[in-house]
Formats: structure tokens, sequence, C-alpha cells
């Protein structure tokens, strides 16, 4: 029923990406993939440079195993011109993109995409601390210490941050530091 609505909506105003989109996700809902891709590449080719779409195509993509295709639109998502009030949607794709390549083993290329990230990461503990999760997690424990530091600064008793950093600068060999860490961790709990 949703489908048809949707259908209708679309045929009144072909103008309203809204309508658009809705059917697109009620097709992969129902597993129809080609119907939604389709709907979406028509979409796409009139703003090819919409964040929406390529989300959406990127997203349509990772169901259906896809991850060249996933990787692409979801690139094209991220490097989009997102209006400047939009910076947290943004990096909500970005964290999107890094553990749709940290569960397909891309881990040079989440490296590169949180190294992107990092550079421009507002200075809120949640975040850094998100951030040096998936540091740990594609293997660079040299920056998710750098990133569990930096949360200490804004949160130094921050007992997910001393843990956090602690494992860290163990992976990375640096003993003393990490003994320093754990303890303050266990401490704090």
């Amino acid at each position: 029923g949703a489908i048809d609505s949707f259908r209708r909506a679309t045929a009144r105003d072909r103008t309203e990406k809204r309508y658009t989109l809705a059917l697109a996700r009620a097709q992969a809902l129902k597993q129809d993939y080609d119907a939604a891709q389709a709907e979406l590449l028509a979409l796409r080719e009139a703003a090819p440079e919409d964040p929406d779409i390529n989300l959406q195509l990127a997203r349509l993509a990772a169901e259906r195993q896809d991850v060249t295709g996933s990787l692409r639109f979801y690139r094209s998502a991220v490097y989009a011109l997102w209006p400047t009030e939009q910076a947290d949607a943004r990096r909500r794709v970005r964290f999107e993109l890094i553990r749709f390549l940290l569960a397909h083993e891309q881990t040079n290329r989440a490296q590169s995409e949180l190294l992107a990230l990092a550079a421009d990461l507002p200075d809120e503990v949640a975040l850094h601390l998100e951030v040096g999760r998936l540091f740990a997690a594609a293997a660079d424990n040299a920056h998710a210490l750098d990133e569990y530091q930096r949360a200490l600064v804004l949160a130094p008793d921050n007992r997910d941050a001393l843990a956090g950093a602690g494992q860290a600068a163990f992976h990375v060999g640096n003993y003393p530091l990490a003994r320093t860490y754990l303890q303050q961790a266990q401490a704090a709990s």
C-alpha cells in the first residue's frame, strides 16, 4: 500500500525529491532492489551531488553486498556540498562509511576516512571516544591513543577514555603510559 501511495505522489509531483526517496525506501524494504535503484538513479541524474540521494544509493548497494558501488555512493555523499548547518549529518554519514569499510575489511580505506574525520572533529568527548574506538578497530592504535588523549583533555576522569588510552598505549608498546592510564581507569570505577 505504501509503495502505491508513494508512486501516486511521485507521479503528481516529480520535482518533490522526498516522495521518490520514500518510494525507493519502501521498495528496498520490500526487497525490490532493482526498482529502488532505478528510482534513485533517475533522481540522481537531475542532482548527482545530492547527499541524500547518494546516501540512499550507498545503503541500497550495501544491502546488495555491492562493496564497490556502496563505497562510490558513500564517498559521493560525504564529499558533496553540504550546508554549513548540516556538519553533524555529514559527520554521521562519514561514521557510517567508516563502519561499512571496517565491516568489509577495508582497513586502509577506513583509516584514511578516520584521519579526515579526526581532522574536523569538534571538541566533544563522545566523538573523540568513538573515533578512538574506530581507530583501534582499524588497528591504528597510535591515532586511537591521540583521540583518547584528546577526550581526556576535555574530561580528565572519563573512565572510557582512560581505559581506551591504556589499551592503545599498550598496543603501541608504551607500557609505562599504559599502566598509568589503566590504573587511573580502575581508580575512576
